[in-house]
């Protein structure tokens, strides 16, 4: 009986593990994107403004259009990834960045496990999983979540898989009824949007959590060290979302003053506030919290500027200092 048990346990476990192999391939390939902007960023012999960010960055701001600009970003990335991202790239390419780019705007110090679920085999790479857990509000959860990444590649799959049919039906579905801008909303269509969008936000966890603020303190630490410029963007948002994301979290408003003070007590940081840029300019919005292609191109031609007068103004400081 004894023999048959080790047997049949040691059968299941080499199918495991056979089967552990055969999936790690194939989850590389879904993370490849990621992969690929690790490798590029590796290998670029210049970066004079490296972007991190989220969807924010994404849809509100077009690289192209910004000499020496290079994105390093994801979907619904917040501090503590910000934090592993800028990490990997001082280490990767340190001596070719130039000024780093981080967002600082409302939900900065949120979380979701979302990319860690869909994206396993990439932030097993670069995120310590038990230091997080340690500085979040649910470490067993975390540390469980980390395990099972490090430990079983193909545990990811059926997470992504159930997620990226989730997102692709509301994209479908978004596509259908999706007008240019904002203002183009019947108020019963964007009372619907604004409490669906706002319900999502709020869904994932609080927009204001523990590993959060550890993290964003972790980003200006790691800042400073290097050496290299910061500059911190807040992103900007519709009056309406604004003015309901604070209604229904007034945590988010002091921690925004937390990041604010954080961030001028930085000696090598600047931080460019655009939340109410916009302020009933509808018409720039795509939706409440990301800018249409009239957006876009607004604000990227505003920081492009920006940019340039803060990369003339560092230069000014270093030789001053000289």
């Amino acid at each position: 009986m004894l023999r048959k048990f080790l047997f049949l346990t040691g059968a299941f476990l080499l199918l495991a593990l056979l089967f552990n192999a055969a999936a790690e391939p194939l989850v590389r390939i879904v993370n490849n994107k990621q992969f690929r902007q690790d490798e590029e960023l590796a290998a670029r012999d210049s970066i004079p403004f490296l972007f991190i960010g989220s969807s924010r960055l994404n849809k509100d701001i077009n690289e192209k259009q910004i000499p020496g600009a290079f994105k390093y970003s994801g979907a619904t990335e917040t501090a503590p990834y910000h934090y592993y991202r800028l990490k990997f790239a001082l280490e990767a390419n340190g001596d070719n960045i130039g000024f780093i780019i981080l967002p600082a705007e409302i939900g900065v110090l949120a979380f979701n496990d979302l990319p860690i679920l869909y994206l396993g085999s990439y932030w097993r790479r670069h995120m310590d999983f038990m230091e997080f857990a340690r500085h979040s509000a649910h470490p067993y959860h975390y540390m469980g979540i980390g395990l099972k990444i490090q430990l079983i590649p193909f545990y990811q799959l059926p997470n992504a898989a159930l997620f990226l049919y989730d997102v692709m039906r509301q994209r479908n579905a978004w596509k259908e009824y999706q007008k240019e801008s904002w203002d183009r909303y019947t108020l019963y269509e964007q009372f619907l949007l604004l409490n669906y969008i706002i319900g999502r936000h709020l869904s994932y966890e609080k927009l204001v959590t523990p590993s959060g603020k550890y993290y964003f303190r972790k980003i200006l630490a790691l800042a400073r060290q290097s050496g290299k410029p910061l500059v911190f963007i807040k992103y900007p948002l519709s009056h309406d979302y604004y003015e309901a994301i604070t209604g229904l979290e007034p945590e988010v408003v002091e921690a925004d003053r937390l990041t604010d003070s954080l961030i001028r007590s930085t000696k090598n940081a600047y931080l460019l506030d655009y939340t109410h840029l916009y302020d009933k300019r509808d018409e720039l919005f795509l939706d409440i919290h990301h800018l249409n292609k009239k957006g876009r191109a607004d604000f990227t031609q505003r920081i492009r500027d920006t940019l340039q007068a803060l990369r003339k103004d560092w230069h000014g400081r270093s030789k001053g200092n000289l």
